[in-house]
Formats: structure tokens, sequence, C-alpha cells
């Protein structure tokens, strides 16, 4: 983790960590990392995001709670029958604000990170409510074919790029995508029968130059709409396999139904 961290603050100030300076200190911190094949006992979570009901008014929430917390393992992603999955485990707490009379000034941090694109940078959330419309796959056969040719007279795929699926970190929605290997496109079922509902998402980038300006935040852009220079598509710096994005689904049956997360 102070490897991490450390890196991360290099190239902050504009510097090259693997330059020699930089990759000498570097070296002599990874020397004090114990090998996580050697280490035993209980690892710290990391806090992927906390979210308070008052602040995000769409967040799905069970009845007397108002305060989210996720917390995981750093560790990879593997990819498994069903596509890619986020291996570390992970935890979906539910609390009361009030009840929360001492929290920590300085959350635990773990001895090491498997995975350093799963320890996000900390950051402030200004949420921003958007509309947006089922990806096509999830229309109906008729709609997909007048989308297609809608799209097709326009010379590009404004449906799937600035209507569809919002790109970035975000509350409920729909899924960015369920490919699941040679099953095709599908929404997450619950094992009690209940189609399954995005919960939270968490991307890697926040928007894609090559989709136009429909999700770039309003604070990244200039008078003109367009992303100024300075624009960062990846402020947390979290990384899932290859720019994807972790969706964490719940069954709006029970919230004592099991969740469910997936890479896409």
């Amino acid at each position: 983790m102070e490897a991490i961290v450390f890196e991360r603050e290099l190239v902050r100030a504009g510097k090259d960590a693997y330059a020699p300076d930089g990759r000498r200190m570097l070296d002599t911190l990874l020397e004090t990392i114990p090998d996580p094949t050697l280490t035993h006992g209980p690892m710290a979570l990391i806090p992927a995001a906390q979210l308070y009901v008052k602040d995000v008014p769409d967040l799905p929430h069970p009845r007397g709670a108002d305060l989210l917390q996720i917390l995981w393992c750093p560790t990879p992603n593997v990819e498994g029958e069903s596509g890619w999955v986020f291996d570390g485990h992970i935890e979906i707490r539910w609390r009361r604000a009030e009840e929360v009379t001492h929290p920590r000034s300085v959350p635990p941090v773990p001895e090491y990170a498997v995975d350093p694109g799963k320890v996000a940078i900390p950051s402030v959330v200004s949420p921003e409510r958007v509309v947006e419309y089922p990806p096509v796959w999830a229309l109906s056969e008729d709609l997909r074919q007048r989308i297609g040719a809608w799209d097709e007279a326009q010379g590009n795929f404004l449906y799937r790029d600035e209507c569809s699926v919002a790109r970035g970190t975000k509350v409920g929605g729909w899924p960015v995508s369920t490919r699941a290997g040679a099953h095709g496109h599908r929404i997450p079922m619950c094992e009690c029968g209940r189609r399954l509902e995005a919960l939270v998402t968490f991307a890697t980038c926040e928007w894609e130059p090559a989709t136009g300006t429909r999700w770039v935040p309003i604070e990244d852009r200039n008078a003109a709409g367009a992303p100024v220079p300075t624009a960062n598509r990846m402020p947390t710096d979290l990384q899932f396999s290859g720019g994807r994005s972790l969706q964490i689904f719940y069954c709006p049956a029970s919230w004592d139904h099991s969740y469910k997360r997936m890479v896409f």
C-alpha cells in the first residue's frame, strides 16, 4: 500500500516514478513490504465507497438505513464461465448515520495490495442526476431495428453512445453490459427467480472521448460543452480488466438475498 501511494504522489507531482531516483526510492520501499504468500491472519478491507441517502436520493436502500458502505479486498479480476468477476471479498454494509458516533479519522490499511487497480484515490463524490435509456440488447426486436435505422441515417451510434447506458461510476441505472460468454447479453437473476437490479457501478473511466460529451461531468466541460484539457477521466485510479466496470447487483425482492458482482 505504501508503494502504491508513493508512486501516485510522484506521478501527481509530475515526476517519473521509474526514473533512477524515483525507482531507487520505490525499490527501497518495496523491500520493506511482506511477501503476501507469507502473510497470515485477517487483512483489513479497503473502503471503496460511502454514500448517504440524503446526498443520493435515488440510492435503493433497506427500510431504516440511510448510509451505504462498500469495502473490498484489493485482489485481481478473474475470468469464469459467466464472464469477468471481481474475485476480491466485498462487504456491503447498510447503517443508520445517526448511530455512527465515533467514525475513524483514518481507515485501516492492509499490509499489501495484490492489485493496485483496486486501491482508489480518496475522492469526494458530487452526485449528478442523469437520464439513461435501456441498452439496445434489452429492447424489442422492432425497436432495435428502428433505432438501428435512426443511427444509420445519422452516421453514428448516437443511441448507444449518448442516450443509452450512462458511462462512469453511478448508482442504479441499467447494467453496463451483461455479456456472459456464449449466452450473450442477459440481465443477472437472483436464485429466487427475480431479476437483479444494479446497485452501484465502479468504472475505470468516467467517460470516453469517442462517445461524445453526453456523459462528461459538468465541472469537466468548458463553455461550449467540450471536455476541458485538464479533465481527468480516471479520478479514482481504479482499473477493472482493461477499462471495464464493476457492477454490484441486488435483489428487489429482499435485501436479505445475496448480492452479485460482475465486471463488464
